[in-house]
């Protein structure tokens, strides 16, 4: 009978290695993944905690300034010849010498307030009755112009101040700050409204503490109407954003949810900006100029860095497979030597050679 049996050669020790490096690649893949996600993850949290924190402590800083102004005209509204000089201006004849007076003394009261701070706290400032009509005005071409009341009605109980883009038609499209307060006699009734006016110039100067994070995200306003006000980043004039994007809304949407539940803290959202950029966006309802402000960051200046380590942590997941490969190799062959030197003796004996002997050397 033919007692030749085929061989199969070194398929061992190549089988080996190729599985052991396959369960090898598993876990270290599973745990630079793991790691550079967490990495992600303790990045953002980092990101998000300081920049609610920086917009948090910017926005107080604004916050005592706007309080300090309006405190300036309570101030100036509990002065009994003001009182008196407001209650003469809203039933004076404007085209009397009396009036004329009149104007004068309220000018000068708001010049003397005006005074009192480093730069002027109001660009310009007027007296208005119930229905709307400019009774008086630091600016003379104002007086007699009809504006809509129901402007200085907007939750101007508890805050007084509001952010608007404009108001028609003595100003058109400049973002200014209104601060208005309603005048009552001692009985309560209601006869008129000081307001005073923040031009932009000096509004930029009030939300300076929120250009000095410019550096590190975009800052912009949402003004109650859903208008989008943003600074351009060389000049510093402020714009209204007239492009829409899905962004803008879910941001709308937000801000709803926050004025809704009177929530001031700030809250976290992960958008897509206008021009397609990942961006992480901190939104803060700002009651104090009614108006949402947003903190922009770039998710890439966020997580560049960590990106940067993609291609070290797979060429270090290469390298320990390499190195675990040639150990395997020369480990196996240790096993496999003996082994196969076993197999040929045993096949010298299957065909008749019996003098060969296996070596034991441990």
């Amino acid at each position: 009978l033919n007692t030749q049996q085929k061989r199969f050669k070194g398929s061992l020790t190549s089988t080996l290695v190729r599985t052991l490096l396959i369960f090898t690649f598993i876990p270290l893949a599973l745990m630079a993944g793991v790691g550079y996600f967490r990495a992600r993850a303790l990045l953002r949290e980092q990101a998000i905690t300081q920049s609610q924190n920086l917009l948090t402590n910017q926005l107080k800083i604004i916050d005592h300034e706007i309080l300090n102004n309006e405190a300036l005209i309570e101030h100036q509204l509990a002065d009994q010849n003001f009182k008196t000089v407001i209650e003469l201006g809203l039933h004076a004849n404007p085209q009397s010498t009396q009036f004329r007076e009149i104007r004068s003394d309220f000018v000068r009261e708001f010049q003397r307030l005006n005074s009192q701070q480093d730069i002027p706290v109001f660009d310009q400032y007027f007296l208005m009755d119930t229905k709307g009509n400019i009774k008086v005005a630091s600016n003379a071409d104002w007086q007699g112009i009809k504006l809509d009341p129901s402007i200085f009605d907007q939750e101007m109980e508890e805050y007084h101040s509001i952010a608007m883009y404009g108001i028609p038609p003595i100003y058109n499209d400049q973002f200014i700050l209104v601060t208005a307060m309603k005048y009552k006699t001692a009985s309560g009734s209601i006869l008129g409204s000081i307001v005073g006016i923040i031009e932009k110039e000096n509004l930029q100067g009030i939300i300076q503490p929120l250009n000095g994070i410019s550096t590190l995200a975009s800052i912009y306003f949402i003004l109650p109407n859903n208008q989008f006000i943003h600074s351009d980043e060389k000049t510093g004039e402020f714009g209204i954003e007239t492009a829409s994007s899905s962004s803008q809304t879910d941001l709308a949407a937000a801000l709803s949810k926050l004025i809704s539940a009177n929530q001031t803290s700030p809250e976290s959202l992960d958008l897509k900006s206008p021009n397609n950029e990942n961006v992480l966006v901190q939104l803060a309802w700002f009651p104090r100029m009614q108006t949402g402000v947003v903190l922009e960051i770039k998710a890439s200046s966020i997580y560049g860095q960590i990106s940067s380590l993609a291609p070290f942590t797979i060429l270090l997941v290469l390298g320990a497979l390499l190195a675990n490969g040639i150990v395997l190799i020369l480990g196996i062959n240790r096993v496999i030597k003996p082994l196969r030197s076993l197999a040929d003796i045993s096949h010298g004996f299957a065909e008749g050679n019996w003098s060969r002997r296996a070596d034991v050397l441990s």
